[in-house]
């Protein structure tokens, strides 16, 4: 496939949630923008052309697989999200860039980032030496009730904050989150 106006393709991408005077905030796993629910993408770099083109990096970004993303998850600060891509879209060897993207849903870390338990909230996580910050605003992470910190939010809560549909990650889609790579064959 090269350059063609699709009716829609569904794919994956890494998320962080921030907090922004006090509203919870979704921020691209990987170049750190923060994204909208529904939006339709603009080239930062040639502000003459529509948004993706060929020759440029622009447009929403997403992968065909969630396993795809194993490399690039940030643990324990990303999050999953489906996607549905439109428009013009530009799509090669498992990876898709778009016009228009709305978001699907958000599947968080099941996971506490302390203990390993079953997490049940999100939290910003205690100051690290060795994690560097390189956002003003820090990202969430999953904890149980134990190790919460002293502001938390729970799943209703972020979904309500956000606008989209909001679920813990089932166990495949928690190793990508881990950074764990796998081998599902096909299905």
């Amino acid at each position: 496939m090269s350059d063609e106006v699709m009716p829609f393709l569904f794919g994956w991408k890494l998320s962080e949630i921030v907090v922004v005077e006090d509203h919870l905030h979704l921020r691209s796993g990987t170049v750190g923008v923060l994204v909208e629910p529904d939006a339709r993408a603009h080239c930062f770099k040639h502000k003459e052309h529509l948004a993706p083109v060929a020759n440029c990096a622009c447009g929403f970004f997403a992968r065909t697989t969630s396993e795809s993303l194993v490399l690039y998850a940030r643990y324990p600060l990303s999050h999953l999200l489906e996607v549905e891509l439109s428009g013009r879209v530009i799509a090669k060897r498992g990876e898709m860039r778009a016009e228009h993207q709305r978001i699907l849903r958000l599947l968080l870390l099941p996971t506490c980032y302390r203990c390993g338990a079953v997490a049940s909230m999100l939290t910003e996580p205690s100051p690290s030496r060795s994690r560097v910050e390189v956002f003003p605003a820090p990202a969430l992470t999953s904890v149980c009730e134990e190790c919460a910190g002293a502001r938390w939010w729970l799943c209703d809560e972020i979904q309500s904050d956000l606008g989209i549909p909001v679920s813990w990650a089932v166990p495949s889609e928690a190793l990508v989150l881990h950074g764990v790579g796998m081998n599902l064959g096909d299905h």
